[in-house]
């Protein structure tokens, strides 16, 4: 099947851009767009709409060509064993209709950053982060590894501090875990998701949690929340998309807006790995 052999070549994405009369189909692989094959019209519309069927997130929003949905598939008997879930994306533009599917892999969520190939000066450096009070961003482009790396580091607080409580937000969640708390973010829409993630934040801080696993800071109100949480006094993970780690600071500007003061971003709050 397409997500099969998608997960045989450890792709990141399965791209399918549908037009008129032929659609072709991409599989991202290492940051790059790889053609696989070309296919009639007909069948991707009738790929898409079973996608549709199999998206336990996309709403009342039914199946059409005309329009445009996100949704997560999760049923195990449609993805390959090294698969938890699907993420799916559509993009309706003139003449082009694309259907994008993330594969979320299976990754245990007890991976040590040894394992992730950090060498003893990095690990040391980890520990040193990991302890401190602020924020702690992962910066790296799609299929980059921040949210393993993200998940090896919260291992490492588990190990260097035990009674230290660790709660996770994420949307959705990617590596289920057994060892703290982890609320899925859930909405049919941009405008659901924002405000169902501030209402996430504000429970979590309610729990009184040392360590916050923030997710990844997609728009200008969840920059705003993760910024502010680092500021009082926990330790926050995020990842965000950047291209290197010296950009971190631009970039939660630009996500920010006006919202955050340049002023207020000291650089003692913030940590890029």
């Amino acid at each position: 099947s397409l997500f099969a052999d998608a997960a045989a070549a450890k792709a990141s994405d399965i791209m399918i851009y549908t037009g008129p009369s032929t659609a072709k189909i991409y599989f991202k692989i290492n940051g790059l767009l790889e053609f696989q094959k070309e296919a009639l019209t007909a069948w991707s519309m009738q790929f898409t709409r079973a996608v549709f069927q199999g998206m336990v997130s996309a709403g009342a929003v039914g199946f059409a060509m005309n329009t445009a949905a996100n949704g997560i598939i999760t049923d195990s008997t449609l993805m390959p064993d090294s698969v938890s879930s699907i993420r799916v994306a559509t993009l309706k533009s003139m003449p082009i209709y694309q259907l994008t599917m993330r594969l979320l892999y299976k990754v245990a969520a007890d991976n040590t950053l040894s394992e992730l190939g950090f060498t003893a000066a990095q690990l040391k450096a980890a520990e040193r982060f990991i302890i401190r009070a602020g924020g702690l961003y992962f910066c790296g482009p799609t299929g980059a590894g921040k949210t393993t790396t993200m998940y090896a580091f919260l291992q490492l607080s588990r190990q260097l501090n035990p009674k230290k409580a660790i709660i996770a937000v994420e949307q959705p969640v990617e590596i289920p875990s057994e060892d703290f708390p982890q609320l899925s973010i859930e909405g049919n829409t941009l405008d659901e998701l924002s405000t169902n993630y501030n209402l996430a934040i504000r429970s979590v801080v309610r729990n009184s949690p040392d360590v916050i696993s923030a997710g990844e800071a997609r728009d200008e109100p969840s920059m705003r929340a993760i910024v502010e949480l680092a500021k009082t006094g926990h330790t926050v993970l995020a990842s965000i998309h950047t291209t290197s780690g010296f950009s971190l600071i631009r970039r939660i500007v630009q996500l920010g807006k006006s919202e955050i003061p340049k002023e207020s971003l000291s650089p003692d709050d913030f940590i890029a790995v």
